[in-house]
């Protein structure tokens, strides 16, 4: 016959509410580590698609805009550049997603990598802003 005396049936009860608790914490630590080694992994593959248009100089291109005519790309940041005009300097950024961009002798290509270039930095900064939240 067991006697319990006191409050060791709850102690029993507390003790395994602890150990629960400990394995749940144990199981969200072990997914927010996994979850910071998916995004590191994901922010190095981006940068590598950064590459290509860090290796590509437009300074001193011709170019040509409908609206201002022939102009020399006189700066660049990125996907960032400034123009030179007859009259005037314009900055664009080069994307698909502006039709008033300016055109290149080889507009494709340039143009589908810097787009590529645009999209790989806005989801760097977002995976970067949320590694900081895992970390911190």
């Amino acid at each position: 016959m067991m006697v319990f005396v006191g409050t060791l049936p709850f102690a029993g009860k507390a003790a395994h509410r602890k150990a629960a608790a400990e394995q749940e914490q144990a199981r969200r630590e072990a997914e927010r580590l996994e979850r910071v080694s998916e995004l590191e992994r994901r922010l190095s593959e981006l940068e590598r698609d950064c590459d290509e248009a860090a290796e590509i100089s437009l300074t001193g291109v011709r170019v040509t805009v409908e609206k201002y005519g022939e102009g020399v790309v006189i700066g660049q940041d990125g996907n960032r550049i400034s123009v030179r005009f007859a009259e005037e300097e314009k900055s664009y950024i080069l994307s698909s997603r502006f039709s008033a961009r300016p055109r290149f002798e080889d507009d494709e290509y340039i143009v589908s990598v810097f787009t590529r270039y645009g999209t790989a930095q806005e989801r760097m900064k977002y995976i970067r802003k949320e590694l900081e939240l895992l970390l911190a």
